[in-house]
Parts: C-alpha cells; sequence; structure tokens
C-alpha cells in the first residue's frame, strides 16, 4: 500500500469511531465474517488475515454473497456504498452515521436522506481546528 492510500486508509477507517460506531459492521477479516451475524444483508468489505492495513485484497459481500473484489481499500469502501444504492439497501441503524458521513461528504452524493446530528457535529468540529 502507497503511503497515500495509507493515509486514506487510516482515515476511512477512524471514521466510525469518531461518530461512535463499531468499524467491524463495515470492514472485517473473513473470520470474523463467518462468525458474524449482524452484517448478514448489508454491505461489508471483508479482507484475508488479521490487519485491514496489511491485507492485499478485499472482497464486498451483501447477503452473503461476494458482489466484487479490489486491491483497494479505498475502492472497497466506494464499491459498499454503491451497493447500498444499486442493491437499494435501507443503511442500518447501527451504521447509518457513518454511511451518510461517508455518502455525502466523502462522495459528496446527496438524497433526501434527513441530517444526522452526529455527521454535522462531527464536521463542525473538524472545520473548527
Amino acid at each position: 500500500m502507497y503511503f497515500s492510500e495509507c493515509t486514506e486508509a487510516v482515515a476511512l477507517l477512524a471514521i466510525p469511531g469518531l461518530l461512535r460506531e463499531d468499524t467491524n459492521l463495515f470492514i472485517c477479516s473473513m473470520e470474523q465474517h463467518r462468525d458474524s451475524e449482524e452484517t448478514s444483508g448489508s454491505p461489508v468489505i471483508v479482507y484475508n488475515g488479521q490487519d485491514p492495513y496489511k491485507a492485499t485484497n478485499f472482497d464486498i459481500y451483501a447477503d452473503g454473497i461476494k458482489i466484487l473484489s479490489t486491491k483497494s481499500i479505498v475502492k472497497a469502501f466506494a464499491i459498499m456504498i454503491g451497493c447500498f444504492f444499486v442493491l437499494n439497501i435501507a443503511y442500518p441503524k447501527k451504521m447509518i452515521k457513518t454511511l451518510t458521513f461517508l455518502q455525502k461528504v466523502i462522495l459528496g452524493l446527496q438524497d433526501s436522506i434527513k441530517k444526522v446530528n452526529a455527521v454535522v457535529t462531527l464536521l463542525t468540529n473538524l472545520n473548527r481546528k
């Protein structure tokens, strides 16, 4: 992974924590994915190994079916968001803050989803510094 992609990966993986959501609902190891019931219907990024920063391949699953593979964690996040749109899957409550942030702020995709207060607060805090 190149330095710029490492920086982007760290930023993407930090977003759920900043919004007090579980990172493992978005990206998890293959072992965690097999054991998890929580993300069964929602798109999720799955990597081999113990560390997403050292992974060389990322698979996107939705409803237990492998949708696509990529070597880039950044592309994997974009594909995951795209799966919610293409498959017409509503954002799960446990993931709504992070997914809304990624959709509206990172990807610039606007829709009729009302503002999520935690996302607005995070943006306000980030803009202060």
